[in-house]
């Protein structure tokens, strides 16, 4: 071996070793404590911004009841605090705006190292029903639990208690709770880890299907890369579902339509090469030219996303001129001074100048037709319309469920909805970074006003004439 070669080979070595050393001094430390000074500065931070820009601060709380919140946890600061403790005060303090789009996460290099290197996880995806929690599918090293066992206690901790101590830091509108109970199910090993424990085993007691008899395990936490070489030895052979479009329907023998919506996400819909208007004239054109009586739109898992996809898809269920929003009020009509925390600080230094006063001087959106008038469809349907919901349709499939129950043109199946009767906070949105901890809030600037009738119960999600409640018992 030459001596250039050597040289080069030893340069190498070097510069691998300063990389490495580099790499490890940049490593998050997960147990690192912060003041209560700097996490009363976070909280600062979070107070303005809620405050000069959330259009729904005060919509489910009074100004004071909100000031009282944040005094409270201001006074709850008194020692150092991880940033895994400081989640869980944050997102119990988003919790009570009453705002299904203010969820808080944690910090990017959080989890990074926490999620994808370091934590262990309840193995186990779940089902809540009635809050009785049941295995769904088994990914521990245990196989002896199949799918329906359910699960009494994890750790001591009884399923109302960790119940308890997971939804009052999850994002619904107003007090609604159908919502928080479907997140809590998709997402519950994280949750676990994030607000109750992270243990390298878990001691759990369990009932397995038609059997009273209870039985203690002790199963082993496992690692993202664990639960994947376990999902593929144990299901490998299972066949994959099939990716079914946002868009569905079809004409049964006898000729009930049945129109499934996933989604009212263009973004998504495009992505399943689908087009939302031509489909639904489509199938509106189909159920009138096969002479169709009756009509199933299945909402139910759709989390929503355009508004104009909302009043589009009303306009074929009525024969009447109608008024979608009675308006898009805002927080205030000055520019925002929190904005350097912000994903987008420049394109929002504008965002005030869009926005005026109305008649009672409440700050409204000035762009777009969002309060017009529209036409009903030439097409549209006049035979009976019965809507499936629950606890994920949320956000514009809760707005046009309420614009549908106002004008009395369906019949509702099913869970209360996860957004609120009267509208919600959403549109354009902003991703508020605190300084010091990192924590991340999604902070909405828009509140959306539902053109219906004042709700006997504006706190809560609509509730369907036939319906099952499991959440509220």
């Amino acid at each position: 071996m030459s001596r250039t070669w050597g040289v080069v080979i030893l340069f190498c070595l070097f510069a691998s070793m300063i990389l490495a050393q580099k790499k490890d001094a940049g490593a998050y430390d997960l147990e690192k404590k912060y003041t209560p000074e700097t996490l009363k500065s976070d909280l600062h931070v979070l107070e303005k911004a809620l405050k000069e820009a959330h259009p729904g601060l005060y919509t489910y709380r009074r100004p004071q009841e909100i000031d009282n919140l944040f005094d409270s946890v201001y006074a709850s600061l008194t020692t150092a605090q991880t940033e895994l403790q400081f989640f869980s005060t944050i997102s119990f303090l988003c919790s009570k705006i009453g705002c299904g789009h203010t969820p808080c996460f944690l910090s990017r290099k959080y989890m990074s190292e926490y999620a994808e290197k370091t934590c262990k996880y309840f193995p186990f995806k779940i089902k809540l029903l009635d809050k009785h929690l049941f295995v769904l599918s088994n990914l521990s090293t245990d196989s002896s639990l199949v799918p329906g066992t359910e699960l009494l206690a994890i750790n001591g901790l009884s399923v109302r208690e960790i119940l308890d101590r997971i939804l009052p830091h999850l994002a619904s509108d107003g007090y609604n709770q159908t919502l928080k109970y479907h997140i809590t199910e998709e997402e519950f090993m994280y949750y676990y880890a994030e607000l109750i424990a992270q243990p390298t085993w878990f001691s759990i007691q369990v009932k397995l299907p038609g059997d009273e008899l209870m039985t203690g395990h002790m199963i082993p936490a496992l690692n993202l890369k664990e639960l994947g070489q376990i999902t593929q030895k144990r299901f490998s052979k299972t066949k994959p579902p099939l990716i079914e479009k946002p868009l569905q329907f079809r004409l049964t023998d006898d000729k009930t339509g049945i129109l499934s919506i996933g989604s009212f996400d263009g973004g998504d819909i495009s992505a399943a090469h689908q087009h939302f208007r031509s489909f639904i004239k489509n199938a509106f054109d189909t159920l009138r030219t096969r002479g169709a009586n009756d009509l199933i739109i299945d909402l139910r898992n759709n989390g929503g996303g355009d508004d104009d996809l909302g009043w589009y898809l009303y306009s074929f269920l009525t024969d009447s001129s109608f008024q979608y929003y009675e308006r898009v009020q805002l927080a205030s009509n000055h520019r925002f001074s929190f904005l350097r925390y912000t994903n987008e600080p420049l394109i929002f230094n504008f965002f005030h100048l869009m926005v005026t006063k109305d008649r009672a001087g409440r700050c409204v959106w000035t762009r777009g037709s969002y309060t017009m008038v529209h036409k009903p469809h030439p097409g549209a349907f006049d035979g009976a319309v019965f809507i499936l919901i629950n606890g994920k349709s949320f956000s514009t499939t809760a707005e046009f469920s309420s614009v549908v129950h106002a004008h009395d043109r369906a019949v509702f199946v099913g869970e209360e909805t996860g957004g609120a009767q009267v509208g919600n906070n959403s549109g354009m949105e902003l991703m508020l970074t605190l300084p010091t901890t990192g924590l991340r809030i999604k902070i909405p600037l828009m509140k959306y006003v539902c053109a219906v009738p004042p709700p006997r119960n504006p706190r809560q999600g609509y509730h369907a004439r036939l319906s099952n409640h499991p959440y509220d018992r």
